[in-house]
């Protein structure tokens, strides 16, 4: 893959991403925000990626548990090194092949 690992800044914690896996742009930023508001009960989160999303709503809610799904294990990887490395407490379990 051509692009490389970087690192992703919000205000209260850092994500890698990129290679491998999708940049995180601002999509997926709006997107999480959003999430964060509506987010009830247990959660699944299909197509992990580096985790983003997930951080995002875990942050707000520290006490949901968050079940996240990852087919491509060199992704999961990544997504695994993000969650492990999040500054706050958090109840996420990661699935991959």
């Amino acid at each position: 893959m051509a692009e490389s690992r970087s690192i992703f800044q919000f205000k209260g914690f850092q994500l890698e991403h990129g290679n491998p896996g999708l940049k995180i742009g601002t999509e997926a930023c709006i997107f999480g925000a959003y999430l964060q508001q509506w987010a009830e009960g247990n959660m699944l989160e299909i197509g992990t990626g580096s985790g983003v999303l997930t951080a995002m709503v875990a942050q707000f809610h520290p006490e949901k548990s968050i079940d996240t799904i990852e087919i491509s294990q060199e992704v999961a990887d990544l997504a695994r090194y993000n969650f492990d490395n999040l500054p706050f407490e958090h109840h996420i379990h990661l699935h991959s092949t």
